[in-house]
C-alpha cells in the first residue's frame, strides 16, 4: 500500500498470520509468535505485555487491513521444561493478548516511517537501534564483518 505522510512517499507491505471472523461477521487480527528459549518466556513473570514491536506490526496490519483489534498469541517451544512432578501445576506455554490499534498508534507509526524515508532520501542513516538487531538482515554490515 503506498502511503503519503508528512510530504513523502513509502510504502506499507505485510501479510498478518490470519484474521478472526466471528458468527456476527466481526473481525479481528490474530498474530501467532514464537519463544525458543524457555518456557518461562511466556509466564506472567517474565512477560507481562507483548513485544512493542509486535504491537508496531499490529499497528502496520490495521493500516493494510482496516481493522483495530489483534489477538496475539505467544507459545513457546522449548517444551523440555513442559512436564513436570506430580506435586506441582503443568507450567503455562501460550499466552494471549488482546491489542486494539488507536488512531495515535498510526500516526507514530507513520511518523517513524516517514523520517526513515526522509534519512534514506537524504542519505543520513538514523541512529542504531541495538535491540531490533537480532533478527535484522543487515547485522553483520552493521558489526563490519562485510
Amino acid at each position: 500500500m503506498e502511503i503519503q505522510h508528512n510530504g513523502v512517499e513509502f510504502a506499507v507491505l505485510g501479510m498478518m498470520d490470519g484474521i478472526l471472523t466471528y458468527k456476527d461477521g466481526s473481525e479481528i487480527g490474530f498474530e501467532f509468535k514464537t519463544k525458543s528459549n524457555s518456557i518461562g518466556q511466556v509466564g506472567n513473570f517474565k512477560m507481562k505485555a507483548p513485544a512493542p514491536y509486535h504491537l508496531e506490526q499490529c499497528t502496520a496490519y490495521s493500516l493494510l487491513f482496516g481493522m483495530d483489534e489483534f489477538i496475539l498469541m505467544y507459545e513457546s517451544v522449548a517444551k523440555d521444561q513442559w512436564k513436570v512432578k506430580e506435586d506441582k501445576e503443568p507450567k503455562m506455554d501460550i499466552r494471549t493478548f488482546y491489542y486494539k490499534a488507536t488512531a495515535e498508534d498510526r500516526k507514530a507509526l507513520l511518523d517513524k516511517f516517514s523520517y526513515v524515508t526522509k534519512a534514506v532520501a537524504a542519505g543520513v542513516i538514523p541512529d542504531k537501534e541495538l535491540d531490533k538487531c537480532m533478527f535484522c538482515p543487515f547485522k553483520k554490515l552493521c558489526e563490519g564483518e562485510v
